[in-house]
């Protein structure tokens, strides 16, 4: 009897003392410099990785301590289930007054600009902000948002925002569409304030009689708003006009996924939209029950992780480790997709008889001056590779032979006051520049019209 109670002490002995050693291998800090092939874990793997450490030296720790005693083994680990337990009722129910922010709302670059902050509509916007960024998938074009009704932000049921155009026309207007990413779209800016609704304003006080419509959306790539816009002539609309409004989001999705011509999150969405069966969503289901990805808890965690993260490697991009040579290939490939795209366009211009602008963004990489309240809060501003891309296809457009094509990356280089509210994005105020610039290229084609 007493040997067997011996073997029992030494086993485990033996098993805490293991389990405290797995803890040098399993934590996320060893894990990503030794053991991943990447050497880079996502924030909730992290997480996970943290709280698999508590629960093997907390055991680890009961296995040495009570050895002798397996009935306060049993009550150690019972009192620690019961503690968590209640922990995650209680932080539940605190974040029912305050929910937990997930780990990229913590990092909102806009509402931390001095752009903002003396601005008494901040808050307002950025809660509309939030609720209106739910999306539904639309065949052929993509994500687009669904309608919301803001004092702000309203977005109809074809996820089409509301730009500013005067109430009455005393005959039937001029047609302007505008295509373009987020920053067309007007993300920092409010319904009446955002470069579509700057133009309308602008052509009403000169006297046109032109509809602008905003069918711009976040993420969109030049070749996908083409794809929109064949949907829509599809559908019987017929534009007198068609503004594309696009550069850095044809420049960073190629960044993003090494491929010129892809989509925003091309991996993620295709993962999101890959078939799944019974079996697989169960396995999911069990695979995010054992690694805690319920518990909020691993949500504060995760949180904290993406806080302490080296500002270098917060965005990770698959061109980020091109070499400069790589990146020069990719920025061509850029280029020839943009023509061939803008070349198809020519030719959808002429069948259906609309006049087409595409403009190429300013951004801040090609700005000959740079304000501090522009570049404090945007990281991806000090990614060296990114940078380089995006001025390298700036400079290449000048071989793009349209005569529907114009760069106006130069527009804001004389400004006197800050504009970007990150890397692209820009201030109501930044918004108003770039419709009179838009407004200046594409008047001529509207006098006959007015």
């Amino acid at each position: 009897m007493k040997n067997n109670s011996d073997l029992k002490i030494k086993i485990l002995f033996v098993s805490g003392i293991i389990l405290i050693m797995l803890v040098f291998f399993l934590n996320p800090f060893i894990w990503e410099k030794y053991i991943d092939q990447n050497h880079h874990l996502e924030y909730e793997q992290k997480a996970f990785l943290v709280i698999l450490d508590v629960i093997l030296i907390f055991t680890g720790v009961v296995f040495l301590a009570y050895r002798n005693k397996v009935i306060n083994i049993v009550f150690s680990l019972i009192s620690f289930l019961i503690i968590w337990l209640l922990l995650e009722i209680i932080l539940r129910f605190v974040t029912i007054v305050r929910p937990i922010p997930s780990y990229q709302e913590l990092h909102n670059i806009w509402r931390n600009s001095n752009l903002f902050s003396q601005q008494s509509w901040t808050d307002k916007y950025f809660h509309e902000f939030k609720l209106s960024s739910s999306q539904s998938y639309q065949q052929y074009i993509g994500w687009r948002r669904n309608s919301f009704i803001g004092q702000y932000i309203n977005i109809d049921i074809n996820g089409v925002r509301k730009t500013w155009n005067p109430e009455n026309y005393d005959r039937d207007p001029e047609l302007i569409y505008i295509f373009g990413g987020s920053t067309m779209w007007g993300s920092g800016s409010r319904d009446d304030f955002t470069i579509p609704s700057c133009l309308a304003k602008k052509l009403d006080s000169l006297g046109f009689k032109i509809e602008v419509i905003n069918y711009a959306e976040t993420g969109y790539i030049f070749f996908q708003e083409v794809v929109y816009l064949i949907h829509l002539l599809k559908e019987g609309h017929r534009p007198d006009y068609v503004i594309f409004y696009d550069g850095v989001n044809d420049v960073y999705a190629a960044y993003q996924y090494g491929q010129a011509g892809s989509i925003q999150n091309l991996t993620y969405i295709r993962e999101l939209l890959k078939s799944k069966t019974g079996l697989d969503n169960f396995k999911k289901f069990l695979f995010d029950l054992i690694t805690f990805k319920f518990s909020i808890i691993n949500q504060i965690l995760t949180n904290v992780f993406y806080l302490i993260e080296p500002l270098d490697i917060q965005y990770r991009e698959k061109a980020a480790d091109y070499t400069i040579s790589e990146l020069e290939i990719l920025g061509d490939n850029i280029i020839e997709d943009y023509s061939a795209t803008l070349l198809f366009l020519d030719r959808l211009a002429e069948i259906y008889a609309f006049k087409c602008f595409c403009f190429w963004q300013p951004v801040i990489f090609t700005e000959n001056i740079k304000y501090d309240n522009e570049i404090r809060y945007d990281l991806r501003i000090d990614d060296q590779k990114l940078n380089f891309l995006y001025l390298y296809v700036n400079k290449k457009t000048s071989i793009i032979g349209s005569d529907n094509f114009y760069n106006i990356s130069n527009s804001l280089h004389n400004r006197d006051k800050p504009y970007y509210i990150d890397f692209c994005h820009l201030s109501e105020d930044g918004n108003e520049e770039i419709a009179e610039r838009i407004l200046s290229i594409i008047i001529t084609e509207l006098n006959h019209y007015k």
